[in-house]
């Protein structure tokens, strides 16, 4: 398997290997360092937005993996994945047959991103931690990071609770109408 370097776009000086058809994360290495840092980000939250947000605005309404899929530009296969998580957690139901496609499970304004966050990540920790040392200075800055980082990940976790699926389909529309919400409710 090789490696194929690529410039990333967010910061200079890094690069990234990729792993063609590889279940591993992204590694990104600092030329200038030679520091190596692994980005572990789920793609499937955003992918888990999108299918709850276009079946809430469906109003009850089934929609296929293949219809899903298309409005989001990935394949069914992708897609499916999500949709088996979101159906564990109880956040969609689906239908096989003829009239059959995705539902929502519960009522738009039941479903907050939380949930969703949580039902696509295994592990709900949102920013990576600081790796256990021996050093003293290394475990006073480990204490350090890892507790910014818990709190900026609590903040976060309690953001995405604050908003349902029903406030999210009612935000984009409006800005798809070019009429922007004045607040949030």
């Amino acid at each position: 398997m090789t490696f194929e370097p690529q410039p990333s776009g967010r910061w200079p000086g890094f690069v990234r290997f990729v792993a063609p058809f590889s279940r591993l994360p992204p590694v990104g290495l600092n030329i200038e360092t030679a520091s190596v840092a692994f980005t572990v980000v789920n793609s499937q939250f955003p992918i888990a937005l999108h299918i709850l947000g276009f079946l809430a605005a469906r109003g009850g309404g089934p929609l296929t993996s293949e219809v899903l899929a298309d409005t989001y530009g990935t394949s069914p296969v992708v897609l499916r994945r999500v949709l088996a998580k979101l159906q564990r957690a109880g956040l969609v139901e689906t239908r096989r047959g003829a009239h059959g496609g995705s539902v929502l499970g519960r009522d738009p304004s039941t479903i907050n991103l939380r949930q969703a966050y949580e039902a696509v990540n295994a592990d709900p920790q949102v920013l990576a931690r600081h790796p256990e040392c021996d050093g003293r200075v290394e475990r006073a800055m480990a204490e350090f990071v890892n507790g910014l980082m818990g709190d900026a990940e609590a903040a976060l976790l309690a953001q995405l609770e604050a908003v349902t699926i029903e406030e999210m389909d009612r935000h984009v529309r409006s800005i798809l109408c070019g009429e922007p919400l004045k607040t949030r409710q």
